[in-house]
């Protein structure tokens, strides 16, 4: 009877000891965002409420963005968000907002497009600091604990000292990526369907790796739509280097790294450009889209 007395305070305990942890994240529709509920952060979700309390706070937004299937975004969690000196720095000096990529593709494109004209790559997890009038600063993918605990106290430094200079980079940085978007998302005029189909193909190509397959030289994703469009238009544009081209790179997905041998399915992408090392996650896009991708191929023999 005692031990058991003295269990229900122990019991008790924990109980309010996870309350206090929770924040609006807790028990949230989205496995991703459900998943930060318990972290010491003060996590709010992409909405009104965040922006008008940074405004209020005079304080930058640190949004973070990522999905379940994320290993990096896992990591990171681990590495900062449990820790509670990581939380303490971003509940005193930031509103930081997570955010489910699949439940807000065009947050997370727009800054994707951010970070990748700012960094040169993007990817997930993706934390971008946004000013309190919505205007992103600054951006990164994972971050290792003790270098985020330094961006953020040198951020928050600088954005006590040097608010107005910040404030107008952020502001005059989107009106340039704005129109430089603009301007590459221009509707072509003039052009038959021939030469539009001539032109992807011969655009294709130029980044094609000819040796190895896949496109470009560093990691190697299957790129399923990109394929697939030379896949069609090469059926009537009949060019040779892309025929072999894109036989390379069907054979080189199904035999090497990228494909699971053991398990089954595709990984998402390959960390070296010979296919040889995975990253070891499975997309459901990916494996959707991959069998019908090697159907029509089959097809177009």
């Amino acid at each position: 009877m005692k031990q058991l007395l003295l269990a229900i305070p122990l019991a008790l305990a924990s109980i309010f000891s996870i309350s206090l942890s929770a924040n609006e994240l807790t028990n949230h529709h989205s496995p991703y965002l459900a998943m930060h509920g318990n972290d010491p952060v003060d996590w709010m979700e992409w909405g009104k409420p965040a922006l008008d309390k940074a405004k209020k706070e005079n304080k930058l937004i640190f949004v973070s963005i990522g999905y379940f299937a994320c290993h990096w975004c896992h990591v990171m969690q681990r590495e900062s968000y449990a820790d509670k000196g990581i939380a303490k720095k971003l509940n005193k000096n930031y509103i930081s907002v997570k955010v489910d990529r699949e439940l807000n593709p065009v947050l997370d494109k727009r800054l994707i497009e951010f970070v990748q004209v700012t960094n040169g790559t993007a990817g997930w997890p993706l934390n971008v600091f946004i000013t309190p009038d919505g205007y992103p600063l600054v951006g990164a993918t994972y971050m290792p604990r003790e270098h985020f605990s330094s961006v953020l106290d040198q951020l928050d430094s600088k954005w006590k000292t040097e608010q107005e200079k910040l404030s107008k980079q952020a502001k005059d940085m989107s009106e340039t990526l704005v129109t430089m978007l603009e301007k590459q998302e221009r509707t072509v005029k003039q052009k038959t369907i021939k030469e539009l189909s001539n032109g992807y193909v011969e655009m294709a190509m130029q980044y094609a790796d000819t040796l190895q397959g896949g496109f470009g030289q560093q990691r190697k994703f299957p790129q399923i739509p990109k394929m697939w469009a030379l896949l069609k238009l090469n059926k009537t544009t009949k060019n040779k280097e892309a025929d072999e081209f894109i036989k390379l790179t069907l054979d080189k997905m199904a035999q090497k790294g990228l494909h699971d041998e053991l398990a089954g399915g595709f990984y998402r992408y390959t960390t070296d450009p010979d296919w040889e090392i995975p990253h070891f996650e499975k997309m459901l896009y990916t494996n959707a889209m991959m069998p019908l991708l090697y159907f029509d191929a089959a097809d177009c023999q």
